[in-house]
């Protein structure tokens, strides 16, 4: 499964964004409005679609924030403290686009998992089970969180020739089913192909912890 085929915006970057450490810290109410400028990433129309989903509220960290179709998580660039955040250097780097057109509750691709309304989650078509899928259950919505494959990112400027990312998608639905928000990113950098199976520096708990805070503000 290809994170990239799910979500309407599937633009990544590497560059300078960074991350925040699975700790404690005090949260902040903050409100994703749609009223900035359109990033050059993302197609003029998904924006504007956006917009109509309204106000969407999520609890973030002190040190993280959204800018411009982003939520960015951030942490003290000075005291790296996992060869994640030293990758990423600035902070990790979510995307986020919100439909309101053709809002469906399985992933628009042909994905290895589907929604189980009797259950209300999302389960694997081969043996049913929820296992592996995060299931986010927001104030006023559901949805799912995946955690992709780590992929080799050989070639790629900066690269040790030996190094992996990992990257998240997932997909919010309010409870009326007219509104959805979607997102991905990288959300760990794995300095060799040995360490794959470590979760140092994978920030795919703090980022589900943040979703499930979620809240779509003009939904009555």
């Amino acid at each position: 499964m290809n994170i990239k085929n799910i979500l309407l915006v599937g633009y990544l970057v590497f560059g300078s964004i960074h991350s925040v450490q699975a700790k404690e810290q005090q949260v902040t109410t903050k409100i994703l409005d749609w009223s900035y400028r359109i990033p050059y990433e993302v197609p003029t129309t998904a924006f504007k679609n956006s917009k109509k989903c309204g106000n969407i509220e999520m609890n973030l960290p002190n040190n993280s924030y959204f800018n411009l179709g982003y939520l960015i998580i951030k942490t003290n660039t000075k005291h790296h403290q996992t060869p994640t955040d030293k990758w990423f250097g600035e902070g990790i780097q979510i995307s986020l686009n919100c439909t309101t057109k053709n809002v469906q509750m399985n992933p628009k691709d042909s994905s290895n998992f589907i929604y189980n309304p009797q259950k209300q989650q999302w389960v694997w078509k081969n043996d049913g089970s929820s296992e592996g899928i995060y299931q986010i259950k927001a104030k006023n919505g559901i949805g799912w969180l995946i955690e992709d494959e780590p992929e080799s990112i050989m070639g790629t400027k900066g690269s040790n020739g030996d190094d992996y990312i990992r990257s998240i998608g997932f997909c919010i639905t309010n409870n009326a089913h007219t509104k959805q928000l979607c997102g991905a990113g990288n959300v760990q950098y794995i300095p060799h192909k040995k360490d794959i199976d470590k979760n140092i520096g994978n920030y795919t708990g703090t980022i589900y912890k943040i979703l499930q805070t979620t809240k779509f503000l003009d939904d009555k």
